[in-house]
């Protein structure tokens, strides 16, 4: 991810984070390709994305990213201490999703969704972080160099390259095949599963045993491992995380109006 500073913002009297990403390449096109993300980026507008306020580069070409801090607590460690029921649960992953899907219609991905990457507040509001690894959709294949393209089979990565937590990356990601929409959309499936179960999909004590279940482990139906998990809620869940992009949900609308169908159920 980089380095991250607390700062203030003087002429608005507000304090904001300043994020110095990683650099994989200190090429001009690199550098370009960082600016023109952080433009469309910069574009979003929804209360579960933190806002990426400003971006630009330092007098000796260090690209930056000036974000809204997002106040709160990760849902990750709300998630370590249990309690949150199955319908809040379902609530978040719908908060969750609804940010994805402004996203998506802005041609843009996240890529790295998982839990220490979403931020619960005081008053339950939910905040996505770090779409400043988002990647436009319909633009840049991603290239052998990028995180994505390296495959989880590997145990090698370049210095300063973020590898992203392997438990939370689609099969497609994990074989550094192209991804788009569905990667995102698969990662939320492995949130929402943890969520209502208090496991991980695919667990594994090293990064090479988390990829082969990433790519060829079943999860278990959750309602066998909580039973207080319907069989509707079972179904969407393993849809999300079907190995297959074309087996997924094919967008995240589609998902948000089967979630909302549980929460309408008596």
């Amino acid at each position: 991810m980089g380095t991250v500073y607390l700062a203030e913002d003087t002429h608005l009297g507000r304090r904001v984070a300043i994020k110095f990403p990683s650099i994989s390449s200190d090429s001009h096109d690199y550098r370009a390709r960082f600016l023109r993300e952080a433009r469309a980026i910069s574009e979003l507008s929804h209360p579960s994305i933190a806002t990426l306020f400003d971006y630009g580069e330092t007098k000796d070409g260090q690209p930056f990213l000036v974000m809204e801090i997002a106040r709160g607590r990760p849902l990750n460690e709300l998630m370590s201490q249990g309690g949150l029921s199955v319908l809040r649960s379902v609530d978040i992953v719908i908060e969750i999703a609804t940010a994805l899907s402004e996203a998506h219609a802005r041609g843009i991905i996240h890529r790295d969704i998982k839990p220490s990457n979403i931020i619960i507040g005081e008053r339950g509001q939910v905040k996505v972080l770090d779409f400043g690894l988002a990647k436009q959709l319909n633009k840049d294949q991603l290239l052998s160099s990028e995180p994505e393209a390296q495959t989880l089979l590997s145990t090698r990565t370049r210095s300063g390259l973020v590898l992203g937590t392997p438990a939370y990356l689609s099969p497609e990601q994990a074989l550094g095949a192209a991804v788009d929409g569905r990667s995102d959309i698969f990662a939320l499936g492995v949130v929402l599963y943890e969520l209502i179960t208090g496991r991980t999909p695919f667990p594994g004590a090293t990064v090479i045993e988390i990829a082969a279940n990433v790519l060829h482990l079943d999860p278990r139906a959750p309602s066998e491992i909580n039973p207080s998990v319907s069989r509707e809620l079972d179904a969407i869940t393993l849809k999300a995380l079907a190995k297959k992009p074309d087996k997924r949900y094919q967008s995240v609308q589609d998902l948000i109006e089967d979630l909302r169908s549980i929460q309408d159920q008596p």
